[in-house]
């Protein structure tokens, strides 16, 4: 259900950009298909990837917070297969931040794992 194939493409936190950036690879080549910047991004460290959703959170370790995304469509697979919800107010937007969780100290890692 990933926004992209995870077989060929990865993301990766661009820390002097500020950004993260989607990566293809194609044989040996290797192209940026997608960027993420936001002003609330100060200094992305480490992306954990939602394993049910187009969602990541973001470790955001000079900001000292945790920020998550909805990067593509959310299907609604208890309601009904075939509908979806897209991203941003009218959902149209390639992504929206779906808000921050502030920490006192720095973060430089994450896991959204569920452990049930």
């Amino acid at each position: 259900m990933n926004y992209f194939d995870q077989n060929n493409a990865f993301a990766v936190c661009c820390r002097g950009d500020r950004e993260i950036d989607w990566v293809k690879i194609k044989g040996n080549e290797a192209t940026v298909f997608r960027r993420l910047r936001d002003s609330r991004l100060i200094d992305p460290v480490a992306i954990d990837f939602c394993s049910r959703a187009n969602l990541i959170s973001v470790a955001d370790f000079k900001g000292r917070k945790v920020i998550n995304y909805r990067i593509g469509p959310t299907y609604s697979d208890q309601l009904d297969q075939h509908k979806s919800f897209g991203a941003g107010p009218d959902g149209n937007s390639e992504l929206e931040c779906g808000g921050w969780m502030d920490f006192p100290g720095h973060v430089y890692d994450i896991s959204t794992a569920n452990v049930n």
